[in-house]
């Protein structure tokens, strides 16, 4: 199976002190292929870029660790890992800044992912947080965030497919995702 491991680091909003701090804003793709499948699929990066993404990270041209030390020598304020690929995972770790934060939504279900705890998050005096699901008394925030923060418009271009709520619309839809073949999928009564 291709597995497209999307990875976003973005600027978030979160106050004024913290928001002048930010220095990088980039989307970073990994593609983990198999033999069957070997084109390389970067329309996501250049989605993350018409969205509005500073910079983007070709990891096959551009090693992302180094990039990041050359031109933003303190690292990356804020990351999140959405894939759960222990490379991506270990990149976030090695960008990250002193107190810097990196968010874990990406869930590897009973893999083992190695990192080093020392040299990743003590000495660095980083924050690994990690998510599973959103809580419902999150959800206003977070539509908060996509309407004012993001902007309806923008928010509707990840969404690459709709389906209607029936069980066969929905098999399709998990088909796909499964496939790693959408941005976003929503489901419509």
């Amino acid at each position: 199976i291709t597995c497209l491991a999307a990875v976003f680091i973005f600027q978030a909003h979160v106050n004024k002190i913290t928001q002048k701090n930010f220095r990088l804003a980039i989307s970073y793709y990994q593609q983990a292929q198999n033999s069957e499948k070997k084109e390389e699929r970067f329309d996501r990066l250049k989605k993350a870029k018409e969205l509005g993404a500073r910079y983007t990270i070709n990891p096959n041209k551009v090693n992302p660790v180094e990039y990041v030390k050359k031109n933003f020598p303190e690292g990356v304020d804020k990351s999140v890992d959405c894939s759960a690929v222990e490379t991506a995972i270990n990149t976030l770790l090695n960008i990250a800044r002193k107190h810097g934060i990196v968010a874990q939504i990406g869930e590897p279900g009973e893999r083992m992912i190695a990192i080093n705890p020392s040299e990743q998050l003590i000495r660095k005096k980083l924050s690994y947080l990690g998510s599973w699901y959103f809580k419902m008394n999150e959800w206003e925030d977070i539509s908060d965030f996509i309407v004012n923060t993001i902007g309806n418009d923008r928010a509707e271009g990840i969404v690459s497919h709709r389906y209607p709520l029936e069980e066969k619309a929905v098999g399709e839809a998990f088909k796909l995702f499964n496939a790693h073949e959408t941005l976003k999928v929503v489901f419509t009564p």
